[in-house]
């Protein structure tokens, strides 16, 4: 975090706006336009490139590919341009990138690292700093709210910085802000919770779902077997394989990507569930 902290807030600023016009206009196939944006920099004098891609569990094995032999050209004559690749996403990313069948792992050395979550400090500064510039301060209590809700999660923490902001009538962000934030922060994470997923879940698997949800997001197979009363087993390994639950084998435990999104579960489908029973 401190050597983050030192970085310049802006190296250098440029457009690939003609890039994506080339792509829209089918000027340009996809791989063609990422291998000129990475020579882009190049051109402008930078002697290497990291592409930071968030999400990229999101990513089609298609575009894996692409990426791979693009960096393969580039960083191969004429070119000799170093490039490489800094993915964030979720659990089961890792091993379609350094599976026997990854489009990465048989031409590329890759390296783990597990992202920790911010500590209170961290998430102080993550809300305080950039509010700051704007001449808004933060409330002590509502930091601390922040930080419990969100378990220090990026993601979260920003998103509750965004909605507060929105919410306060202030030049100080208080608890009341943050509390009316909530709504907004809860269905944010549940749209990129969502997204995620291959499949819904039908209706059974959804009952195991929110069975994780009311354990606080995570899980035991007997845990979540004793809160459902029936057996769980194949509905887990559905829900795993949709992405709408991740499974660390190791401690035998499964879980939600945050515990926000079991609260997001249990109010949407409340809702629906009472919206079924009023039409009926």
């Amino acid at each position: 975090m401190e050597k983050i902290k030192g970085l310049p807030s802006k190296i250098e600023e440029f457009s690939l706006f003609e890039l994506a016009v080339a792509l829209r206009k089918d000027q340009k196939s996809p791989q063609i336009a990422f291998m000129d944006g990475i020579l882009k920099f190049r051109e402008r004098g930078f002697e290497s490139l990291y592409m930071f891609i968030d999400e990229a569990d999101l990513l089609a094995d298609e575009v894996l590919a692409m990426m791979r032999n693009t960096l393969q050209e580039v960083r191969g004559p004429p070119y000799s341009f170093p490039a490489g690749v800094i993915v964030a996403g979720k659990e089961d990313l890792l091993r379609r990138l350094t599976g026997k069948l990854s489009p990465i792992a048989r031409f590329f050395s890759t390296h783990r690292f597990e992202l920790q979550a911010l500590t209170l400090d961290e998430t102080r500064d993550a809300l305080i700093l950039p509010a700051k510039e704007l001449g808004i301060r933060w409330q002590s209590g509502a930091i601390d709210f922040v930080y419990t809700a969100s378990k220090g999660f990026p993601f979260i923490v920003q998103l509750y910085g965004k909605y507060a902001l929105d919410h306060s009538d202030s030049a100080k962000v208080d608890l009341g802000d943050v509390k009316d934030a909530h709504a907004d922060v809860l269905s944010e994470v549940g749209s990129w919770y969502e997204v995620g997923w291959k499949e819904e879940p039908s209706p059974r698997e959804l009952q195991v779902l929110l069975a994780v949800a009311r354990l606080g997001g995570s899980g035991t197979y007997s845990a979540i077997k004793n809160k459902v009363g029936i057996e769980v087993a194949i509905f887990l390994r559905r829900l795993v394989a949709k992405r709408c639950l991740l499974q660390d084998e190791g401690r035998d435990q499964y879980y939600l990507p945050h515990p926000l999104a079991g609260d997001y579960l249990t109010v949407r489908y409340r809702r629906s569930a009472k919206s079924t029973r009023q039409r009926t």
